[in-house]
């Protein structure tokens, strides 16, 4: 049956069959001229023997079109084409692998086109035949990419080789984890007014969480503890005015009492 449904010698792309198609039109139209316009035929120095040839010659080739599939055969045609892609898909470089050629990726290649070729062709004719049929097995495809392997190039697979040593570099990016809180920035000033009321905490702000940072800065800022929503604005930022003995006196007092509740509630933790 699978021989059945895949045997075609060079089955030609829906393409190709249509640019055939479209030049033994414009062939015959030199041949069958339109009324009034007879002087095209006149002009064929050898009365069109030519023309015809070409005509036939196409024709001859338009044999190798694509030909539908009977009804019976349609569904068995629709599950081939699953299998026969799944097949060829094993191993096949992938995308970054043929665009940046690593080490090794021509040896790959090669032995996968060696390997898979026949299952390739055999998935090129099922699915030509099945678009003459008026079947895409692939989502938004036309005649174009009917047949088009690289439309199921992985991007990324188990078996891709290493790139550290890529012929063409490309560029890697890394994004925090999803659900990470935004940065929290301390400013040089910041950091002059941290090291005025606690040194000790200035010293360790690096090991500080975001959520840490922002009470710091809360803190430095205004009178809470917690981190309250700050409007967003276009304005430009203020400078911050020194800080009065009193403010950084109550300051003070607010980072002790947020250190005295870290250490509380680290306590119960090991208790």
């Amino acid at each position: 049956m699978r021989e059945q449904l895949t045997t075609a010698a060079q089955t030609l792309h829906p393409m190709q069959v249509s640019e055939l198609q479209q030049t033994k039109r414009q062939l015959e139209a030199i041949l069958n001229p339109p009324p009034g316009k007879a002087y095209i035929r006149e002009q064929l120095q050898d009365g069109g023997v030519n023309v015809t040839k070409q005509i036939r010659g196409i024709d001859q080739t338009l044999r190798q079109a694509p030909q539908p599939y009977a009804p019976d055969e349609l569904d068995a045609a629709v599950k081939l084409e699953g299998e026969l892609r799944a097949d060829w898909l094993q191993g096949m470089p992938t995308a970054a692998e043929m665009r940046r050629n690593p080490s090794g990726a021509v040896d790959k290649n090669q032995e996968w086109d060696r390997l898979k070729k026949k299952s390739v062709l055999e998935w090129k004719t099922l699915c030509r035949r099945l678009h003459a049929s008026g079947i895409s097995p692939h989502k938004h495809s036309d005649g174009a990419d009917v047949s088009n392997i690289e439309r199921y190039r992985p991007t990324e697979a188990s078996h891709e080789l290493n790139m550290d040593n890529a012929q063409i570099p490309g560029a890697q990016i890394h994004l925090p984890p999803p659900g990470t809180p935004p940065a929290v920035v301390i400013t040089e000033d910041d950091m002059a007014k941290l090291r005025a009321i606690d040194p000790e905490i200035a010293a360790k702000i690096g090991l500080a969480s975001a959520e840490q940072r922002a009470q710091m800065l809360d803190i430095l800022n205004g009178t809470s503890t917690e981190r309250a929503p700050r409007p967003k604005t276009t304005k430009a930022k203020r400078k911050r005015r020194p800080m009065t003995p009193e403010q950084r006196e109550r300051a003070a007092e607010n980072l002790k009492k947020a250190r005295e509740a870290r250490a509380a509630k680290a306590a119960q933790v090991e208790g």
